[in-house]
């Protein structure tokens, strides 16, 4: 079966599929603690990535969490990116239609990298920020992703590296440039998602060759193209784009 097929074949589950890649541990740890609390609001399954180094300890703090979860174990290659697109067909085998992805991202190349990656965490994760954004998302077939508050940036912006990747991306899905450079993304590539909103990208079929070896880049890789690509796949199924901010709704 291709993935549209797996799609189709299995019942759609009214639950919420959490995409994880856990490259940093200690991170992860604090993850689990805030993500626990969910389980009372949704039914939940952890899909987990990591690497072989990793795998025993994180290993060990899924078993603790008493979350449900599936492990998988990646190569250190394509950042977060690459590990979510090898773990989604089997999301998708199990019957999920909402996912919500995210990872342990550090961003050491900035001096507020840990307080950025938190407020995108409070954002997404708040029992009352939850509750609303999965009834958005079962009440508005049309809104396909849905970004933290404050991280939704143009597509024009740090254009210059990242252009031919995501302008070769978004031919493949359909996109000219002329409506492209108008859109916006997700900085962080971290959001809740339809499954239908992000099936092109899937369906591109990106492999390990597509990735750049891990060399400590903090831009213009294939990786950061898929963080714009991920609004640009839902553009391409004329699915809306929202943010955590909710109270207009």
């Amino acid at each position: 079966m291709n993935l549209i097929e797996i799609w189709l074949h299995y019942p759609r589950l009214s639950a919420l599929a959490i995409v994880i890649h856990a490259f940093y541990t200690d991170v992860f740890q604090g993850m689990l603690e805030v993500l626990s609390p969910i389980k009372q609001l949704a039914r939940v399954k952890l899909f987990v990535t990591t690497n072989q180094e990793q795998e025993g300890r994180v290993s060990k703090m899924l078993k603790s969490s008493n979350l449900p979860y599936r492990l998988e174990v990646v190569e250190n290659h394509g950042r977060d990116a690459l590990p979510f697109l090898k773990i989604m067909p089997a999301v998708m085998s199990e019957g999920y239609d909402i996912f919500l992805k995210l990872h342990t991202k550090k961003s050491t190349h900035r001096k507020d990298g840990e307080e950025w990656r938190e407020e995108i965490y409070q954002k997404l994760l708040q029992s009352g920020q939850v509750k609303k954004i999965l009834h958005l998302l079962e009440s508005q077939p049309d809104i396909g992703i849905i970004g933290p508050e404050g991280h939704i940036i143009s597509m024009a912006c740090y254009w210059g590296a990242n252009r031919e990747k995501v302008l070769h991306l978004a031919n493949r899905l359909g996109i000219p440039e002329g409506i492209l450079i108008d859109q916006a993304f997700i900085a962080g590539a971290m959001f809740y998602a339809r499954v239908s909103a992000t099936l092109p990208l899937l369906n591109l079929a990106l492999s390990d060759e597509d990735f750049e070896p891990e060399e400590g880049q903090v831009d213009g890789t294939m990786a950061h193209a898929l963080e714009r690509a991920f609004t640009i796949s839902a553009l391409s199924v004329r699915s809306e784009e929202h943010t955590s901010e909710l109270q207009s709704h």
